[in-house]
């Protein structure tokens, strides 16, 4: 049977937040990377943060070469993990 770890399946989180106790700033982008939308706001707690965006940060990538002069070609998936790529 082939070893095989669970990685835990992160998230980039991406907030407009101003601080709580200068809330009549210009709101700044809050970015941090966490499993869930809770786990991202607890991060914050001295702020108050609006939602902006939700980025998969483990996600397959498709590298592929073609050859003109032998119309031959190869495709690559790759699979960012932590400390590299898995092929």
């Amino acid at each position: 049977m082939k070893d095989h770890t669970q990685t835990r399946l992160e998230f980039t989180w991406l907030f407009l937040a101003t601080p709580k106790h200068l809330p009549h700033v210009a709101p700044v982008v809050l970015r941090t990377n966490a499993a869930t939308e809770e786990e991202a706001r607890a991060e914050f707690s001295g702020w108050n943060m609006v939602f902006a965006a939700k980025i998969r940060s483990q996600m397959r990538c498709h590298i592929t070469f073609f050859n003109d002069e032998n119309r031959t070609g190869l495709t690559l998936e790759v699979e960012a993990v932590e400390g590299g790529f898995h092929a």
